[in-house]
């Protein structure tokens, strides 16, 4: 009988912790680096993404900032779920194609929109937010891409250790929110949430779709051949 669906998160999760952490927080830093790069110095003319009526009836809310700044937790949760070190670098290798081609639009075709002017007096971590992150950068909405991509991850592995429907709806639920988050706080329009839901569940999907074919390659090569009498 296999393990329970708590055990294999113990395991998961305790397996090779210190260089998930190192890995997914070194990825991080080096993702920004490139970002902030490109948002401060674009190689091309930058174009004004045109809000939609789906912009203007979201209203701003600052409390949303929180959801929004979550992300960070939620994308490290699929390299913390890896059951080995060859799970941990077919994920990052995956997360690093898709990051790769947000950062390739934003060289090719940097984006702004028109922010408009918010209040952010009652939520410290929005002065953060707007102090350095200016409205450009934007199209596709990394933010939504990466919690999709993280979703389709995080579904994968909870299939796999059999966890219970709610650790599923709670993760759906965590990723809409943040995907609404980057409308309700203004850090996007519809637009660039919409492109980033095309990368993050493309890419998504393709990386479970590989990762399970290659577990499965594994598994034939590994199966005893009968031999006939």
């Amino acid at each position: 009988m296999s393990a329970s669906w708590q055990r294999q998160l113990w395991q998961r999760v305790s397996t090779l912790w210190w260089l998930k952490a190192l890995g997914t927080t070194a990825f991080m830093w080096v993702f920004f680096l490139f970002y902030f790069e490109l948002l401060h110095d674009p190689v091309f003319p930058v174009t004004v993404m045109p809000d939609t009526w789906i912009d203007r009836i979201v209203a701003f809310s600052p409390h949303w900032v929180i959801v929004y700044f979550s992300l960070w937790v939620y994308v490290s949760l699929p390299g913390a779920l890896q059951p080995d070190l060859r799970g941990l670098l077919w994920h990052g290798v995956s997360a690093f194609l898709m990051c790769a081609a947000g950062l390739a639009f934003y060289y090719w075709y940097p984006t702004t929109f028109d922010q408009p002017r918010v209040d952010w007096s009652s939520q410290p971590l929005g002065r953060i937010l707007q102090s350095v992150d200016a409205p450009g950068n934007a199209f596709p909405s990394m933010h939504v891409a990466y919690a999709l991509f993280a979703w389709a991850w995080i579904r994968h592995e909870l299939l796999e250790m059999r966890a219970p429907r709610w650790l599923h709806i709670t993760s759906l639920l965590w990723c809409i929110a943040i995907g609404f988050s980057t409308l309700a706080t203004k850090q996007h329009v519809w637009w660039d949430v919409l492109a980033g839901i095309a990368l993050g569940l493309s890419a998504g999907c393709m990386a479970v779709l590989a990762t399970r074919w290659r577990k499965a390659r594994l598994q034939r090569q590994s199966a005893p051949v009968s031999l006939q009498p």
